[in-house]
């Protein structure tokens, strides 16, 4: 360790002179070099609470392995963290390392449409013949994938790493070609909290009514730009689908969704020679809007059944007892419990030594278990916040859950008001749970906090309401889903409620499976849920916020899971009575 210790302060003084590490940065790094060269197919856990500088670990980590002459991914979770890491290249003067998202996040420089539909994909024209073309330079898409190719370490998002790794390796395989991003020697997982919901959400294919109206466009769509439509027999398309929605009998819907697989790939096959087609039809002139719409419908068509294709050998390979139906409001949902097979198949194996690291890891054991990790490194960083002035007051009396809601919910409401009262001048958060809470919480409080509160429905509405938080103090927040995502730094939120625990939501199939299959998972679910939540308002080392939570339901959890939540969390709560 020694003689580590010594390359590495000589590394970071000659790449990155006058950079001061914030406390235990350079044990960790230390711990993970070492752990990487005794086991470079290894697994290293790095708990690092919010304020310790993760992305940077990140880069000094993978920019010294990449001096030892090793090449790496980093993996993000959203686009921000993702336009984050990029700023954060930038700053670290990391020029030559590259970086990408999924095709649709950029824009054909010729015809204005989404890279999928570009003018050069649309003409089957390969990525090396695609460099010289004229438009090359101009189009961020393929530039931004060739040096991310060629640079020793490339940012990706979770979804495009797996597709990567996955299909598209497979494809190149079967052409006898390499990968274009093969296995690396290490990957640097950050918000790994979330890597067992993107995992399994890319392989959970989502079937509707929507497919029979799409194919059935597709085939309409081949005969109107002259090309002869497939023989489908959509009738038996239709039957299949309208069995899935009434079956639940594994074997059946088993055998349900191969039939749906199997329609589909005539349709498939029948679309796949379009875009050389389209190359040699039209090489001199752009390709009129009605093919964009059929190979936008054929690129959807194609996704469906490569996610049903995966998804039915998953299930073959894990048992029917794995298979779970989750319908919506519209369309039935099909997922696999079993995430260690999902993990380790397609994501594991996939990557050299594999750091995993978030500020919300709970019990490290339950981690590892409900990851399928059997060996693994771990290190805990100590959290530098100062939190004094953050506690979090807990009402242990009345209870938010379904059961004793409806008795509950004006002692809610009226806590709410007095909460809201008494940061009168503050701006702040109230996690709701759900849209139908939201209603009953709003309906039911007065005029002068009601005009604080800002509501909304789907992402789009709540971008607009995050914008007008942000320009004036006093708004109040409330709804479902931001209990991740939202930087609410400083004076954006000093005050934040739980009407709810964020129990995961037992209608949902998938859940209820898991939890007959697992109850520590559920627990660890919840108090990931919480502490991410509990995050939104406190971003800084001095920053502070009061959390409020209404629901007795958290006496439950804490009894239950305790184990989860670090010891900074514990030694904040307050019991009051009101």
């Amino acid at each position: 360790m020694s003689k580590l210790k010594d390359e590495f302060e000589q590394f970071v003084k000659g790449k990155h002179p006058g950079f001061e590490f914030r406390p235990q940065q350079r044990e960790v790094i230390l711990e993970i070099i070492s752990a990487y060269e005794n086991e470079p197919n290894g697994i290293f856990l790095l708990d690092a609470p919010t304020g310790s500088g993760k992305s940077v670990i990140a880069m000094l980590l993978a920019d010294f392995l990449a001096f030892k002459g090793n090449r790496g991914y980093i993996l993000a979770s959203d686009l921000s963290l993702h336009e984050q890491y990029v700023k954060d290249f930038r700053k670290m003067q990391l020029w030559n390392w590259g970086n990408i998202k999924g095709v649709d996040n950029y824009t054909c420089a010729v015809n204005g449409e989404k890279f999928s539909v570009g003018e050069c994909k649309n003409k089957g024209t390969s990525y090396e013949e695609a460099e010289s073309l004229p438009c090359f330079k101009h189009c961020g898409y393929l530039t931004s994938r060739k040096k991310a190719i060629k640079s020793p370490i490339a940012l990706l998002t979770y979804p495009y790493a797996l597709i990567q790794r996955n299909y598209v390796e497979q494809q190149q395989q079967g052409k006898g070609k390499g990968s274009p991003f093969p296995q690396r020697d290490f990957v640097v997982c950050d918000e790994a909290h979330k890597l067992l919901d993107i995992v399994q959400s890319h392989f959970s294919p989502i079937v509707s009514t929507e497919i029979v109206t799409k194919t059935q466009k597709l085939a309409e769509g081949l005969e109107d730009i002259g090309k002869k439509a497939p023989d489908v027999n959509f009738k038996r398309l239709d039957r299949a689908i309208n069995l899935i929605y009434e079956h639940e009998d594994h074997s059946t819907l088993l055998k349900l969704l191969r039939e749906v697989t199997k329609i589909l790939a005539v349709l498939v096959k029948s679309s796949a020679p379009l875009r050389e087609n389209a190359g040699e039809e039209f090489v001199n002139e752009n390709i009129p809007l009605e093919w964009l719409a059929v190979f936008n419908l054929a690129d959807w068509v194609k996704d469906v059944h490569c996610k049903l294709e995966d998804y039915c050998e998953i299930i073959d390979k894990v048992g029917l007892e794995k298979l779970v139906k989750n319908p919506g409001e519209k369309s039935i949902t099909f997922n696999c419990i079993d995430e260690y097979y999902l993990l380790q198949k397609h994501f594991f194996t996939k990557f050299g030594f594999k750091l995993l690291m978030t500020a919300t890891m709970g019990n490290p054991g339950d981690f590892m278990r409900n990851h399928g990790i059997k060996n693994a490194k771990y290190f805990k960083m100590d959290s530098c916040f100062n939190w004094d002035k953050s506690p979090i007051i807990f009402y242990p009396g009345k209870k938010m859950s379904a059961r004793f809601l409806q008795d509950n919910l004006k002692w809610a409401i009226d806590s709410i008001t007095r909460i809201a009262r008494d940061h009168s001048e503050d701006s702040g958060i109230i996690h709701s749970g759900s849209y139908e809470l939201n209603t009953k919480i709003f309906n039911g409080l007065p005029k002068d906090v009601k005009k604080r509160i800002l509501l909304y429905k789907g992402s789009g509405e709540k971008e607009i309401a995050l914008k007008k938080m942000l320009k004036k103090k006093g708004h109040i927040l409330m709804g479902p889903s931001i209990l991740e995502g939202l930087n609410m730094v400083d004076d954006h939120s000093r005050f934040q409620i739980f009407v709810k625990v964020p129990y995961p939501h037992l209608g949902d199939k998938y859940v209820a499976a898991k939890l007959e299959y697992s109850q520590k998972w559920y627990n660890w679910k919840t108090s990931i849920a919480v502490l991410q939540g509990v995050g939104r308002s406190i971003r800084t080392p001095d920053d502070w916020a009061v959390t409020y939570f209404l629901d007795g339901c958290f006496a439950d959890l804490m009894k239950s899971a305790g184990d989860q939540f670090p010891p900074e969390f514990k030694s904040r709560i307050r019991i009051e009575y009101k």
